[in-house]
């Protein structure tokens, strides 16, 4: 089934035994540009309702989810604050796959209350097979002599030694090569012991490494970045973007690597300036580069500058964004842990039961200042008695001491759960609230069962 807002499939409609009203009664958990809910459901089938739009862009949302979902899947679709804002439920958002979340815009959901969240398993195995997948094709050369054997204007056999030599000019003998490693951290490491295997001489750049990682992989450790450009033959990123980390390959630094070396990046797009990339590759500085390019436009400076010049290269190997992590394997354990931090969320209070919340300190802030501008806790103290010398931050949440759980007012009452003032009328049920219920009765909320989980005000 294709795109659009007729799409959206209720997962759940399978499980006959399940009465219509008491799917209704559950709150709406959505996946936004996929098809298979195969396994999210059967771990949120008990608490939500779980329905798919396979839509592909946003315009595709089905009305319903844009209406009552209070928690949503993605994968790769491109989320703005204008999108955000059409959603009149939603309380969370979990990108399933690569933990790169340039493809929402996480200043506008948090500023709108949204919990964004991803899923930070590096899948370990498939990221540094991947890596190797991509050095050895440089090296040998063998995704150009699979297309040019593919190519019907091209002699499909390398017959003679000269035809030879052309098809797989610039291969290189392993044995030998310095192979440079920015980023030893799991994936890295892992990166250096098959490399080792193949003959490389490794040497890796990490401020951060622990003292010793050098001699318990075999490896050489440079002390500062232009050490180790100087010595690599190849050269491939691990890191994460951090304002240190960005564009830290530019004009200058790539400047100081080796003449002729190959240039891996599995990471992020933006540590490396694309402008001089391109460039550098030009010029044959760079012999050869494979990246993973962002497949739907999710990085600026991918979007804006660099895709179709290093697409279109002819020593450019490009590989789609979620390449690097995916196997049927890792794929399916990324969508388990993102069935359960959404299952944290209905079951638990938001953000604070979440584990991979990327804004959750931000979101408690908002909080903090909303509450103090709505209800002073001097004010509050004030009403229970309390002093204000005594008023201070819990050391673990640098929130406020629970306030008395007596404190009621017209718009709020104490949830017990997290002793924060609370909005009834806040449910995410996806059933209307009755007009007959009143700030003055949180036990409802509190002890109901099928209520899915306390998002805060």
């Amino acid at each position: 089934m294709g795109g659009g807002k007729t799409s959206l499939i209720n997962s759940t409609n399978n499980h006959q035994q399940q009465s219509s009203s008491s799917v209704s009664n559950k709150p709406l958990v959505a996946l936004l540009d996929g098809r298979d809910c195969s396994v999210e459901m059967p771990l949120l089938k008990d608490i939500a309702t779980v329905a798919f739009c396979d839509a592909h862009l946003t315009t595709e949302i089905h009305e319903k989810v844009l209406n009552e979902a209070v928690a949503a899947f993605l994968y790769t679709i491109r989320i703005t604050r204008e999108d955000l804002v059409k959603f009149r439920s939603l309380k969370m958002l979990v990108k399933i796959g690569n933990p790169d979340l340039s493809n929402i815009d996480v200043d506008a959901a948090t500023q709108l209350g949204i919990a964004v969240c991803n899923t930070p398993a590096d899948a370990l195995e498939e990221t540094a097979d991947h890596t190797m997948s991509l050095i050895l094709n440089l090296y040998r050369r063998t995704y150009w002599l699979a297309q040019g054997s593919a190519d019907k204007t091209k002699p499909a056999n390398l017959k003679n030694p000269q035809e030879l030599r052309e098809g797989m000019s610039g291969t290189r003998r392993i044995r030998g090569q310095t192979l440079g490693i920015v980023g030893f951290g799991r994936v890295g490491c892992a990166v250096a012991l098959r490399a080792k295997t193949f003959g490389f001489r490794v040497c890796f750049y990490d401020p951060n490494a622990s003292l010793g990682m050098d001699r318990v992989f075999g490896v050489d450790r440079t002390e500062n970045l232009t050490d180790m450009l100087t010595q690599s033959d190849c050269l491939t990123l691990h890191c994460k973007l951090t304002p240190e980390t960005r564009l830290m390959l530019n004009n200058s630094t790539l400047d100081r690597l080796k003449f002729g070396a190959f240039l891996i990046n599995t990471s992020d797009p933006d540590l490396i300036d694309q402008q001089a990339l391109i460039a550098f590759l030009k010029s044959g500085h760079i012999k050869a580069a494979a990246l993973d390019i962002p497949c739907c436009g999710d990085t600026q400076q991918t979007e804006s500058t660099g895709k179709e010049a290093l697409l279109n290269s002819p020593n450019v190997i490009c590989t789609p964004s979620f390449a690097a992590w995916f196997s049927e394997e890792s794929l399916k354990d990324l969508r388990i842990s993102a069935a359960r931090e959404v299952r944290n969320a209905l079951t638990g209070a938001i953000p604070e039961s979440l584990q991979n919340c990327v804004n959750k300190d931000q979101l408690l802030t908002f909080r903090l200042a909303a509450l103090q501008q709505r209800f002073p806790i001097p004010q509050a103290f004030a009403l229970a008695g309390v002093g204000e010398d005594s008023f201070g931050l819990h050391p673990q949440n640098n929130l406020p001491p629970s306030l008395p759980l007596n404190l009621l007012t017209d718009q709020f009452f104490i949830n017990q759960n997290n002793n924060l003032p609370q909005q009834p009328k806040r449910s995410i049920s996806t059933v209307p609230q009755s007009s007959t219920t009143t700030a003055s009765a949180p036990s409802s909320l509190e002890t109901d069962s099928s209520a899915a989980a306390n998002f805060g005000f």
